[in-house]
């Protein structure tokens, strides 16, 4: 009888436990997404077959697309400023990719080739015509991928602060697919997502990507936080296969067969980057390189004016 007593004890206290976690990682939800911080003029959806899409279109000329990262607390909010300053020479485009900011989050396993098909249906149904990409970080192997697979479908290619191509290389394995699982769980998964991407995380990640703290305001760390949270527990989807190198992609075979011009820029604080840059005109010559004075990992912040005379020079 006194195992038993104690079994059920420890049942309940376990389901206690369970109910608290699940109530407290709901209330971090909603607390996150109630800023509204993502709002953009001249924005709305596009219906995608896995879901709605988030879009802004502004400023009338040559046709950008400006491509986020692959974080999960990134979203079209970061080229705010940029859009301003680029729409008086261009028709500007920016999205939220599957799974990330005001779009669509499902439950899925996000790879490189499902975001390269809606870039694809992106350009042919919305902007309909040759198209030049700006591509963030890790979002480099879509961009790359897009103008591979449909050159004629694009113009000029930039990219802003790209990984190593070690890094993007980095597939999968057992282990992987074992630790997704984990990420994706309900009380588990969705606990450790509101850590990583809790305000306090946040704040200490992003300032150690700029070389000046000031940039990093509280307004930022709220939209960040916001992008991360909107769509309730379905967002850790899209972090898990990330985290899990679903997202990545070899990207050799791209760069080698690409005739495109091909521009690669990255702030001087950035780690490593003459390494980088050497890796990727090793495989294709004809890329342009530049570095963004005063900046590190978010040259979209950090010097925003510079980042955007090399576009108007390179597009």
């Amino acid at each position: 009888m006194k195992k038993n007593k104690k079994f059920s004890i420890a049942i309940l206290a376990a389901l206690a436990i369970a109910s608290i976690g699940i109530f407290i990682n709901k209330l971090v939800f909603h607390l996150a997404s109630k800023h509204e911080k993502l709002y953009l003029p001249n924005s709305n959806y596009f219906e995608w077959r896995f879901g709605k899409i988030y879009y802004t279109k502004s400023g009338q000329g040559t046709p950008i697309l400006l491509i986020h990262d692959l974080d999960a607390s990134q979203s079209s909010y970061e080229f705010r400023s940029l859009i301003s300053k680029l729409e008086k020479n261009y028709t500007v485009y920016t999205i939220d990719l599957i799974g990330f900011g005001k779009s669509d989050k499902p439950k899925i396993t996000y790879t490189n080739f499902l975001f390269v098909q809606l870039v694809t249906d992106f350009i042919t149904t919305v902007i309909k015509q040759k198209t030049n990409l700006v591509c963030v970080g890790k979002s480099t192997t879509i961009g790359l991928t897009v103008c591979n697979y449909s050159p004629n479908m694009i113009n000029k290619l930039m990219f802003i602060n790209t990984p190593s191509i070690k890094t993007l290389n980095c597939i999968p394995h057992k282990n992987h697919k074992i630790n997704k699982k984990i990420l994706e769980s309900y009380l588990i998964g969705t606990s450790i997502f509101n850590v990583s991407y809790s305000k306090t995380s946040l704040s200490k990640q992003l300032l150690s990507q700029v070389s000046q703290p000031s940039i990093i305001t509280k307004n930022y760390i709220l939209s960040r936080n916001e992008a991360a949270h909107l769509g309730g527990e379905a967002a850790k989807y899209v972090d898990a296969s990330i985290r899990c190198y679903f997202t990545n992609l070899n990207v050799t075979h791209s760069l080698k067969s690409i005739n495109n011009s091909i521009y690669f820029v990255t702030g001087d604080g950035y780690a490593n980057y003459e390494e980088i840059f050497s890796e990727y005109t090793e495989l294709n010559p004809s890329i342009e390189t530049d570095v963004i004075p005063h900046a590190k990992g978010l040259p979209w912040l950090e010097n925003p004016e510079q980042l955007c005379n090399l576009i108007s020079i390179f597009i």
